[in-house]
């Protein structure tokens, strides 16, 4: 997507700012500032910016969600933790079949075939 802001250089800068910190958003391009026509004081940027990739766990043999949405270095993190918790006594005998998988924001829905890499398969060739 593309967004235009258009206000003085100070708000410019500090929203810019605010749209790259915020975790809602990936911004992956600022063009600007532009002047204004006239004797206006006031600029604009054009900021391009996408949904971020996100992340969940799933049991890959029930397909059931274990977790919330998340980035994928969470999300390698949360597996981690997991394999370290499968060697704990609490856990001795449960075998979980853990995967990351990438939700597809233009489907509307979780890719399956995701790897530890996080490369699904079709892309790996």
């Amino acid at each position: 997507m593309k967004i235009r802001i258009m206000g003085l250089p100070a708000e410019v800068d500090h929203t810019v700012r605010v749209l790259q910190e915020n975790k809602e958003l990936d911004v992956t391009e600022v063009n600007g500032p532009y002047s204004n026509c006239g004797n206006s004081s006031m600029v604009r940027v054009y900021v391009e910016a996408q949904q971020p990739d996100r992340y969940a766990i799933f049991d890959a043999d029930t397909g059931t969600q274990h977790s919330g949405w998340m980035s994928r270095d969470e999300a390698d993190k949360w597996l981690t933790c997991a394999q370290f918790a499968e060697k704990q006594p609490y856990w001795q005998g449960r075998q979980y079949n853990w995967q990351i998988r990438r939700y597809n924001w233009q489907t509307r829905a979780w890719t399956e075939n995701h790897d530890e890499a996080g490369q699904s398969d079709e892309n790996q060739q």
